[in-house]
């Protein structure tokens, strides 16, 4: 993702909460703050390892990095859900449904 595309994507979040709630609260800024900080980190580190590859290829050992991205896409993810904004949590809070649902329903809805 480009700085571009994170800021507007950040936006539609934004929107997305203030048509789900009516508004904004200030406590959800940190939330949002964090989410775009870790967007931007998980676009350089993907860069990075772009660039430098996989593997270090005079000691074929893995990329550091790795371990960070997996970091950022876990943080990406969690924090997703828990702004509601997640294919998951957008059909949980469309549907009004429990965290119970069993998850093959889940698929089986985005792919009809």
């Amino acid at each position: 993702m480009k700085n571009k595309e994170i800021k507007s994507y950040m936006n539609s979040v934004r929107e997305f909460l203030n048509e789900k709630y009516g508004s904004m609260r200030p406590e959800w800024e940190s939330t949002l703050f964090i989410l775009q900080d870790s967007l931007l980190r998980y676009s350089q580190i993907k860069k990075e390892i772009e660039a430098n590859g996989l593997y270090d290829a005079t000691t074929g050992r893995k990329n550091p990095l790795l371990s960070t991205e997996k970091d950022c896409i876990a943080t990406i993810l969690k924090l997703t859900q828990k702004l509601g904004v997640s294919p998951w949590d957008f059909t949980k809070l469309d549907n009004g449904e429990s965290d119970n649902e069993d998850e093959d329903d889940f698929l089986s809805s985005l792919t009809e």
